[in-house]
């Protein structure tokens, strides 16, 4: 655009019959004029920006360039300790209890005895059968050595080894009864619980006691169907148990494969190292540590609904052509969500963002960067 269409013939022939035909007059002339230029145009310019400010079909719209950050996302639930080796031992024969010689709440070590049923004959009776194994033992050597000379009849010799086996039988068994009279420790543990007293008369099958070993514990709880996915055995998670404010590292070391019906949450354990001894039965808080995923730090404002209600962010292309975009939210923050979805880097629409539809060519107000 030239001089002469900027301003009017007429106004510069009065300029040019003002200012001398000199040096500095020609100056002067040249500021005058390059004023004047740099006048009209920023006029012209503000005019056309207002023209497709207030044109709605070309909204004005602000955006942010997003890059996608590392994050370790986490889960947290609820849990409940539980020893790791926890036995209730029961009666393997009947009888009168005669002596409780462990004190219960007392550390035990493995088969020691914690309850004594009454003997009643079976003393006598287990030396009556040893007695008549060995009988019978000699008798079946000595019938061997005969048959191995022909000097024995099989069927004799037979029916001597079936006695010899008959009286072992009986020995074996009268020996299981004389050895399930003392009721011991399964394993080292706590003497947590006993059942029974000095006087009781218990029956094959009846529980007596319970010992626990809390060198180290399970922590059990329950998760949905929408975190078990991202669970797996050996990952590692962090405890923190209610009472005690302090955190002990653990392993998942199972998980269900069968959801419970009624709530569809699946079961799983964790297992930790227990060197304070803290007893089973605690309610803790469980932190699951998930794989690094890569996320945007999107503003609310930018969050948007497409016609089928899919969550989602406006963005634009190089060519400021709106998209829209489906996310899947990982955390909120107070103003902001951590979100998953997009590519690494993005131009995200915030302001404006409800006002626009997809595919529409925008006027962009760049906000900043996040």
């Amino acid at each position: 655009m030239s001089f002469t269409r900027l301003i009017p013939k007429p106004f510069l022939n009065s300029i040019l019959t003002i200012i001398p035909k000199t040096i500095k007059g020609r100056i002067i002339l040249g500021i005058v004029l390059f004023i004047a230029f740099v006048f009209l145009r920023k006029l012209i310019n503000s005019l056309d920006y207002a023209k497709h400010a207030h044109d709605p079909l070309i909204p004005i719209v602000e955006i942010i360039q997003s890059e996608s950050q590392s994050q370790s996302p986490t889960s947290v639930l609820t849990g409940v300790s539980q020893a790791f080796k926890s036995s209730t031992l029961r009666a393997e024969i009947g009888g009168k209890i005669i002596a409780l010689p462990t004190d219960k709440g007392a550390w035990v070590s493995d088969k020691q005895t914690l309850i004594q049923i009454i003997d009643n004959d079976r003393a006598a009776r287990l030396k009556e059968a040893e007695s008549r194994f060995k009988q019978r033992e000699a008798e079946f050597r000595a019938s061997t050595d005969l048959r191995a000379k022909a000097l024995k009849a099989e069927n004799s010799h037979l029916a001597t080894k079936a006695d010899f086996e008959a009286a072992k039988a009986l020995l074996n068994r009268i020996q299981l009864e004389v050895e399930h009279l003392s009721i011991k420790a399964p394993f080292s543990g706590y003497y947590d619980q006993r059942l029974v007293d000095i006087g009781d008369f218990v029956d094959i099958g009846d529980p007596v006691a319970t010992v626990l070993n809390l060198d180290q514990l399970k922590v059990v709880m329950n998760v949905s169907e929408t975190d078990i996915i991202s669970i797996f055995e050996g990952q590692t998670a962090t405890v923190i148990f209610t009472a005690y404010k302090k955190k002990y590292p653990a392993k998942i070391t199972y998980i269900s494969k069968n959801a419970e019906p009624k709530t569809r949450t699946f079961s799983i354990e964790l297992t930790l190292d227990n060197p304070d001894k803290l007893a089973s039965g605690l309610t803790c808080q469980v932190t699951i540590m998930k794989q690094p995923i890569h996320v945007h730090n999107i503003p609310l404002s930018a969050l948007v609904l497409n016609d089928q209600g899919v969550l989602g962010v406006m963005t634009l292309d190089q060519t400021k052509k709106t998209h829209f975009k489906s996310i899947n939210i990982e955390s909120m923050q107070k103003e902001t969500v951590y979100a998953t979805g997009l590519t690494p880097h993005v131009t995200v629409v915030t302001t404006g963002s409800s006002f626009v539809k997809a595919g529409q060519t925008v006027i962009v107000k760049e906000k900043g960067t996040l």
